[in-house]
């Protein structure tokens, strides 16, 4: 078999370059190792129920949100619908609304803590400053670390005087932005690592203030619930790959790679061998060690090898069933912090319930429900009661602050990070990227293109990092980056047709 590019791991990074290779007419290969599409955005079904395997909230949907971008260059749509209030937080010493209107949400902030109210509208009114910038930037799809002269146009190109106010950011955490604002109350700073630990993987203290800003930002910028759940980017990716003539190898892992004449030579664990001119890896870089023979992955820089050593994050699990009689104006999506300062294990978790209307994911009557924990992987090595611990730190709090959806639970069942391992073939189960924190977000960012020639990478491991927009930006890095083609150009011919 051969290809003009292969690409390894069928997640939304991946599905993304491989769909813009075969909208521009490119032979791709697209190898999976499991049976589904999407990685950690993925979905399967039990019975009458789908669930989103872990990301449930929608951000990029928006009019130029990422998301929406990429739909319209392929000529598809994906059905949603803006969410506010966004979500709710629900912590021992309070419940708060994050409302999708700016102005709003600071509001509701300055009144559940009133001690500091000019500190966080200071605060909020700097984080939206931010945000803006930013997203002013990104709209021109900047790649990072910067590798050539055309990563440093793209820079200046969505520069202006605005952006010298980010350089300052380099160097701080958003705990020192805090600090600066006057708003360090602990609670809030409870509030706002919620926030972080599943946006950026840690929290105000570790936390990058560029990019932790920036998240904050995001929130408001356009929260949307997709029907059939985030999967449905998946899925419309693949139906673009294949509908173009290209195909997409499920159950299909790919054993090893090698350095050719003519680019390289992959071997799937079936026996196939393939030849590629390009490959890209859509793998966490800790997949690396294995999956790139000696010779190639020695060819990697020390920075490189450093992080395909370095774990991560994983994630515990709960998919159920709620009877939605028990629900009343219950949010779509609620944070919990069940302890203050909680972060893994049950003390901090994300619930996402299906909309009422989405019988996709469950059937009429009933609601579908999904509950993530973060969680040490290397830990569950050592105490397999982990799971049974963490559900009954879950119901506890359920009980306490949510009696409608602990009441309502039908049925319900957990996945470990060895689920996670099995399911998305990620080492230990290893989900999210790796944490955003002052030294990681800019000495430690990888770049799409590896320290080889012809060798790609898009997906959480790399600038800018986990959620479905992050890995989207970078399925678009490595497609420019292969091809020399512009994203944008592609959107103006569009819009000049």
């Amino acid at each position: 078999m051969k290809f003009d590019t292969v690409v390894i791991g069928a997640g939304i990074g991946g599905l993304t370059c491989a769909s813009l290779l075969t909208k521009t007419g490119r032979s791709v290969g697209l190898f999976e190792a499991s049976g589904a599409l999407g990685g950690c955005a993925g979905a399967f079904s039990r019975g009458a129920f789908a669930y989103p395997v872990g990301a449930t909230l929608g951000l990029g949907f928006q009019p130029n949100g990422v998301h929406q971008r990429l739909m319209h260059v392929l000529g598809r749509e994906i059905q949603s619908f803006p969410v506010d209030p966004v979500m709710e937080v629900k912590h021992p010493h309070f419940t708060i609304q994050v409302k999708a209107d700016r102005e709003a949400h600071v509001q509701n902030l300055q009144a559940y803590f009133p001690e500091i109210s000019s500190g966080i509208a200071s605060f909020y009114a700097y984080v939206f400053q931010i945000g803006s910038t930013i997203k002013q930037m990104m709209q021109h799809f900047p790649r990072f670390p910067m590798k050539n002269m055309e990563d440093v146009k793209r820079w200046l190109r969505g520069s202006s005087w605005k952006t010298r106010k980010l350089v300052p950011l380099l160097s701080q955490t958003v705990y020192s932005v805090l600090k600066h604002h006057g708003a360090l109350d602990p609670d809030f700073i409870d509030y706002l690592d919620g926030q972080l630990i599943d946006s950026m993987q840690t929290d105000t203290r570790h936390c990058s203030a560029l990019f932790g800003l920036y998240a904050l930002d995001v929130y408001h910028s356009g929260s949307h619930y997709v029907y059939g759940g985030l999967s449905q980017i998946a899925e419309t990716l693949g139906d673009v790959i294949e509908s173009g003539g290209n195909s997409i190898y499920k159950h299909e892992p790919v054993h090893s790679v090698t350095k050719s004449r003519d680019g390289f030579t992959l071997q799937t664990e079936d026996g196939r061998s393939i030849q590629a001119r390009q490959v890209i890896l859509n793998v966490p870089v800790q997949s690396l060690c294995d999956l790139l023979d000696a010779a190639l992955f020695t060819k990697l820089t020390v920075k490189w090898r450093q992080k395909a050593s370095q774990a991560i994050w994983s994630s515990c699990t709960m998919y159920g069933a709620i009877d939605e009689t028990y629900l009343r104006n219950t949010s779509l999506y609620t944070q919990h912090i069940t302890v203050p300062g909680g972060k893994t294990n049950g003390e901090h978790f994300f619930l996402s319930i299906s909309s009422r209307d989405d019988e996709t994911r469950a059937p009429a009557g009933l609601r579908s429900f999904t509950i993530s924990t973060h969680t040490n992987p290397r830990s569950w090595i050592e105490n397999n009661d982990q799971k049974s611990q963490i559900e009954e730190t879950i119901y506890t709090q359920l009980q306490a602050k949510q009696p409608e959806v602990y009441e309502g639970i039908q049925h319900a069942f957990s996945a470990s990070p060895k689920t996670w391992e099995a399911f998305t073939r990620r080492p230990s189960g290893m989900v999210g990227g790796f944490p955003v924190t002052r030294s990681e977000a800019v000495r430690g960012a990888l770049s799409v293109q590896t320290p080889v020639k012809g060798l790609y990478m898009c997906g959480d491991s790399v600038f800018p990092g986990a959620s479905t927009m992050g890995v989207t930006y970078s399925g678009i890095h490595a497609f420019e980056a292969v091809t020399g083609l512009s994203f944008t150009a592609m959107e103006e011919l569009l819009y000049d047709l």
